[in-house]
């Protein structure tokens, strides 16, 4: 008896979070579908149950925490995608550490979020410590062509136009570089 109780026991503190990473997929689906107001509660609840179950789901919780940024933003709900997106940003540096790639890759999306929400100080901030992560450990190519097109976005609605053409003139010259002209 006390072997089966302790194997429900288990067997509940796994399945919790397995549901949890459930709602995190049908969350994305649903926001896919063009359903963000579906999508957010989901993606709420999972997120939650992840965090509860930390750390051994931290990485899912990281997902759940990034796919509710992007509902939030589908949802024109831009400064609570900002802070989902900066929350997702600073667990993963607490996970990871600054020497990751994630962390610029979540950099990369916090600058986004940031820039939505009209913080542009603070998402040029954001992409310039996003982009030194990203240079320094040589991501693939790709995601350094769109977080310097990021860059640019961000530096355009600065005003400062000479360094935007730079920064998409670098987005291209990466770009074409991988594709071919």
């Amino acid at each position: 008896d006390r072997a089966l109780a302790a194997g429900q026991r288990a067997f509940a503190d796994v399945s919790h979070p397995v549901l949890a990473e459930m709602r995190v997929t049908r969350g994305e689906l649903l926001r896919k579908l063009g359903h963000p107001d579906q999508a957010v509660p989901e993606q709420r609840a999972a997120l939650a149950d992840l965090e509860a179950a930390a750390p051994y789901f931290a990485d899912a919780a990281l997902s759940a925490a990034e796919g509710l940024s992007f509902s939030l933003g589908n949802l024109g709900q831009f400064d609570q995608a900002a802070e989902m997106a900066l929350y997702a940003l600073q667990r993963s540096r607490q996970r990871y550490g600054d020497d990751d790639v994630m962390v610029g890759r979540r950099g990369v999306r916090a600058a986004e979020a940031l820039r939505a929400a009209k913080r542009l100080e603070e998402a040029k901030q954001q992409i310039d410590a996003a982009l030194e992560t990203l240079i320094r450990l040589r991501d693939v190519p790709s995601r350094l062509a769109d977080a310097r097109n990021t860059q640019g976005g961000i530096l355009r609605a600065l005003g400062n136009l000479e360094e935007a053409q730079a920064a998409y003139q670098q987005s291209l010259e990466i770009a074409e570089e991988q594709l071919g002209p």
